[in-house]
């Protein structure tokens, strides 16, 4: 066996301990890893070593998708310790599994490289021991009758302590046995309170069917609570799979959905507490800040702005446990939630006091890519560049002069620098939506330079409007080309201001009636209106 496969060999052993000790699907980990669960015949042959060496990227998504420290991925690297030949005899007698035997050779040599073959079989038979104790366990457990969801739970901590005693790691699949010992006496009291809740909370999933989010969150709000006599944080998780249909019905639908999971989160704070239950806490106010970003989004005026600031609260909350220094990755993307968060603060504030947040967005989206670097989280970081663009396009609109002409520039560095990433190859959609955003930026940049200068700005934008149009196609993406169109007749009206000349305004008439043959002054009025006028301009410039 080569080198090669011998590591491909020795990863695909780790990648199923972690898998079975943490109780996942191949599905699971396939949407964990790459966000799709359709790739789950990868996973099976990663870790039965039939896709070869892994490359370093996949290596990466595995090691964050399953929390592998990144020394048991070196080790894979590494031969495994030469120790005493055992005779088949005695390795039948054991009974321990060919990985286990891995696992155990492992620690064994790691532990005692100079031990000699009685020490070393004296091991193994206390090991067979304590595995054999440990299955009958398990055994016992498996046998044990209780409800589906008690049942999955139990399941999943069976599981986990097979994976442990595979790993070789008896202590921990002792104290996985003594967790699951306590889920099972804890199933006598919460049974009956269990079917209580699910009976509730599936009038609230009918409410919810019907369109009715409040009497939907009234039944769910309900079905949480009966389990916070007994078991606090059973209502927390039940309120955060309730508030998720809630959240996913007010993104879909609108109405009050986002403002009721929000409600249902706020009442999952007064059960979880920053100094005790600190990751829940933490994942809570997360939650929180999302719905009632998106809610703060759609809501105008003084409403809005007002959920904007809670939800920018909550994530610096959260930030409070996710920090930099324990969570990197988590802090990372709470960090670039919050920027988002004040970048629509700042826009909608306006004067001192939005320019301050605009600025404080440009100062999170840069922290966050402390951890989002190129080299270790390239799409991450792509993202992270193309939110910060945005919000340095958003400083220059509401900065005149110099400073403001500066922060175009930077824009415009952030959008390329994403592209470094998103290359129309490998990424084309969000290439096109980085094109797209750049073109704005140096359309901006050109008509505020004027001259021969920003001639060739305006030029510039025009071909990366061009160059985005080779993936938002009329046919594939309808309503993105013909807002393009509109960009890019834009464009041509700002390059035909500074640089004179009838092709020019012929190319936005062009593009004008290119987008108007998409909007439907029915269905999208604004867009139309938008379009229009345009379009009356340049025929009025014309003649």
């Amino acid at each position: 066996m080569t080198d090669t496969e011998d590591f491909a060999a020795r990863f695909g052993q780790l990648l199923e301990r972690y898998i079975t000790s943490l109780g996942l699907t191949y599905e699971e980990v396939a949407h964990r890893t790459w966000g799709d669960i359709s790739r789950k015949g990868h996973v099976s042959a990663y870790i039965k070593g039939k896709r070869g060496k892994p490359s370093a990227p996949t290596i990466r998504k595995f090691r964050e998708a399953l929390g592998i420290p990144a020394e048991e991925i070196e080790a894979c690297r590494q031969p495994p310790p030469t120790l005493p030949e055992l005779d088949e005899t005695f390795r039948a007698g054991l009974g321990l599994g060919e990985a286990l035997m891995f696992q155990l050779a492992a620690q064994f040599g790691h532990d005692n490289p100079n031990a000699g073959a009685a020490a070393y079989k004296s091991f193994l038979e206390q090991k067979a021991g304590d595995y054999r104790a440990m299955q009958g366990r398990l055994a016992k457990l498996g046998e044990v009758e209780a409800e589906a969801g008690a049942r999955a739970r139990l399941d999943n901590q069976v599981q986990a302590a097979r994976g442990a005693l595979e790993a070789g790691d008896f202590a921990e699949a002792d104290e996985i046995l003594a967790a699951a010992e306590e889920i099972q006496q804890a199933e006598h009291t919460l049974k009956q309170v269990r079917r209580q809740a699910e009976i509730r909370s599936a009038r609230g999933d009918a409410a919810l069917l019907s369109g009715d989010a409040d009497t939907a969150h009234t039944h769910y709000a309900a079905a949480a609570a009966m389990f916070d006599p007994f078991d606090p944080l059973a209502g927390v998780s039940m309120r955060h799979r309730l508030e998720d249909r809630l959240y996913e019905h007010g993104l879909r639908y609108g109405g009050t959905g986002l403002a009721r999971s929000a409600d249902l989160l706020r009442a999952a704070l007064n059960h979880v507490t920053e100094t005790d239950d600190t990751e829940e806490w933490a994942r809570t106010q997360n939650s929180l800040a999302v719905a009632l970003h998106n809610q703060g989004v759609r809501t105008a005026g003084e409403a809005g702005a007002a959920l904007l600031a809670e939800a920018a609260g909550a994530y610096r909350a959260a930030l409070r446990v996710r920090t930099e220094a324990a969570h990197p990755v988590n802090w990372a993307t709470t960090q670039n939630n919050l920027a988002i968060t004040l970048r629509h603060q700042g826009s909608r504030t306006g004067g001192e006091a939005g320019a301050a947040l605009l600025a404080e967005a440009v100062d999170a989206y840069r922290a966050a890519l402390r951890v989002r670097t190129e080299t270790a989280h390239p799409e991450a970081w792509a993202t992270t560049q193309n939110n910060l663009g945005g919000a340095l396009w958003e400083q220059s609109r509401h900065t005149s002069g110099e400073a403001g002409a500066v922060f175009l520039a930077e824009a415009v560095g952030a959008y390329r620098a994403a592209q470094r990433v998103y290359t129309e190859a490998a990424h084309p959609e969000q290439w096109a939506m980085t094109q797209n955003n750049l073109a704005i930026a140096l359309k901006e940049e050109g008509s505020r330079t004027g001259g021969k200068a920003g001639a060739a700005l305006l030029a510039e934008a025009i071909d990366a409007y061009r160059a985005a149009l080779r993936v938002t196609t009329e046919a594939a993406h309808p309503v993105q080309w013909a807002a393009t169109m509109e960009n890019l007749g834009l464009a041509y009206e700002a390059l035909a201001a500074v640089e004179p000349g009838r092709a020019h305004l012929e190319a936005a008439l062009a593009a004008y009636d290119a987008a108007l043959t998409v909007y439907d002054p029915e269905h999208m009025r604004l867009r139309f209106d938008a379009a229009t006028e345009g379009r009356e301009r340049v025929q009025a410039a014309l003649g």
